[in-house]
């Protein structure tokens, strides 16, 4: 191999085309980057995640959609009136109070049907996310788009709509207890526009937040509901076994002062709304005395995440050949490097390029690009079949915003791009591929694999330290304040944003080059 003329041979680009020259020319190095991305494609349409477990007697539960297109919860108690037009709806919220039976009482409740068996021997324990409030909605189907001004166990008064959005109100000052104190609510409807207001006396009224719902229809139903989110408990035993339980709860608030201003329907009518839709939650009643409604209610009203109800999956599942594809990546990117001392052209590379930090940085941009352009190419074509694939076998995949698609399918490509870099520069390191594989499938393949299966602390502290941090970039699930559930990484939720791990693996990668640098100039070829 003769080498170029003066500084021909230091210029970066006529090195990267050099060792592009180098790889294509190696017709089992082609193939095994073109098989990067079809068992990419391959293994994530293999096995596609299994449906939700079906009721005997019921079919399989239903899963309702919001305004917004994604999952939501709807289960709750509502007791409602007819409205027509404008108007309002105003209430004192006097109490709010909260219980979570015990295994016994469920099992003798279940048999009876009746909710005070259910209740009986049951211990208070007031959810944070308990609301109790008024509602405004287009009917009763769960999903239907809705405004809600609410009191909450912990979290003072919120103006909520659409189930995704959360805004908070005016401070609520608590008293012994941490029960919240009486507060004024009042929903104005004003044709598709809903405005919330909360008061401390009835009389000096503070406007919380309004909404524009879309689908909100001339007639509406409105009046007071209360939902109480499950008790959801994430353990850990002796021998790594992880305990999960998630326990329906039922809240209580009483009501007093309750009116509406408008074209009503003139009785109320109490109604659990979405009780069959799969989500761990009791009956519900009301009743009403002297003009005090007491209204028990379980369940929630907000967006679906996972750790609660088992069903649904997002995008990410449409990627599950990734880790095969990173492994498929690193033993390619461990080969072209290793084959440098192996066939005898590390003395003739570097004579030809004396600056050896150049010529390593254009083997691993090539290494790099072919694994980026493998891992994107598989990451696209995964993710537009493996959706229509799953919905073909009748899986629900909750959608995604394109950006966020854009994001998975480009952050796929650098995640391969980053460990093949990083797996070159430490083969040359070590002058070998063995030992590059090992560190590669021991620090991101091994983790990756495993996290699923070990407890969330556990799982989490891998996910924060090793280069298996990376594969966050794949996930789309977004974390709801508003909502309790088990954000742990076996459902989808790493404890790094999407760039913050692909980071922690660009940090690994960057240690390696620095690594194969420093050696490379310290050692004869």
């Amino acid at each position: 191999m003769r080498a170029p003329d003066g500084d021909r041979a230091e210029r970066l680009g006529d090195l990267v085309r050099a060792e592009w020259t180098k790889f294509r020319t190696i017709t089992a190095w082609v193939v095994t980057a073109a098989l990067v991305a079809v068992v990419t494609v391959a293994l994530s349409l293999a096995a596609p995640p299994a449906r939700p477990a079906c009721a005997p007697t019921g079919g399989c539960p239903v899963v309702p959609i919001g305004p917004d297109g994604g999952p939501v919860v709807a289960t709750f108690y509502f007791v409602h009136r007819t409205l027509a037009g404008d108007g309002t709806v105003t209430a004192r919220v006097l109490s709010l109070s909260g219980v979570v039976p015990t295994t016994r009482s469920l099992m003798r409740g279940q048999a009876s049907g009746n909710l005070s068996a259910e209740l009986a021997g049951a211990r208070p324990d007031l959810q944070p996310w308990a609301k109790a409030g008024l509602l405004v909605t287009a009917g009763l189907r769960p999903g239907a788009p809705y405004a809600a001004v609410l009191v909450t166990g912990r979290h003072g008064v919120r103006f909520q709509y659409d189930y995704a959005h959360d805004l908070a109100g005016p401070a609520v000052p608590a008293n012994a207890g941490a029960k919240p104190r009486a507060r004024w609510l009042r929903l104005r409807r004003t044709g598709d526009t809903v405005v919330a207001f909360a008061s401390s006396d009835g009389t000096h009224w503070t406007r919380v937040g309004s909404a524009r719902l879309t689908g909100l229809g001339a007639v509406v139903q409105v009046g007071l509901f209360v939902a109480s989110p499950p008790s959801v408990r994430l353990g850990l035993n002796l021998g790594f076994a992880v305990n999960s339980s998630v326990t329906p709860t039922v809240a209580t608030a009483a009501f007093s002062h309750v009116s509406t201003g408008g074209r009503t329907s003139a009785t109320w009518r109490g109604d659990p709304v979405g009780a069959n839709a799969g989500y761990p939650a009791l009956p519900g009643r009301f009743a009403v005395r002297h003009g005090r409604f007491t209204v028990s209610g379980s369940g929630d009203i907000a967006p679906q995440v996972a750790g609660v109800v088992g069903v649904g999956h997002t995008v990410t599942r449409a990627l599950g050949g990734t880790l095969a594809g990173v492994a498929l990546a690193i033993v390619l990117s461990a080969a072209v490097a290793a084959s440098e001392y192996r066939r005898g052209l590390v003395a003739a590379t570097f004579a030809c390029s004396p600056r050896r930090g150049r010529a390593l940085i254009a083997k691993m941009l090539v290494i790099g690009l072919v694994a980026f352009a493998a891992g994107t190419v598989g990451g696209a074509v995964s993710l537009a079949v493996g959706v229509r694939f799953f919905e073909a076998h009748g899986i629900l995949v909750d959608p995604a915003p394109l950006a966020a698609d854009v994001r998975v399918v480009v952050g796929t490509g650098l995640l391969m791009a980053l460990a093949a870099a990083g797996t070159g520069a430490l083969s040359l390191t070590l002058r070998g591929g063995s030992g590059a594989l090992v560190a590669g499938f021991a620090l991101l393949i091994l983790p990756g694999a495993a996290v699923g299966a070990l407890p969330a602390p556990l799982g989490e502290w891998l996910l924060r330290i090793s280069p298996a941090a990376a594969f966050a970039i794949q996930k789309v699930a977004p974390r709801y304040p508003q909502v309790a559930g088990l954000y742990t990484p076996a459902n989808g939720y790493d404890p790094l944003g999407p760039w913050a791990g692909l980071a922690v693996l660009a940090g690994y990668t960057a240690v390696a080059l620095v690594w194969a640098h420093i050696a490379l100039g310290r050692r004869d070829a």
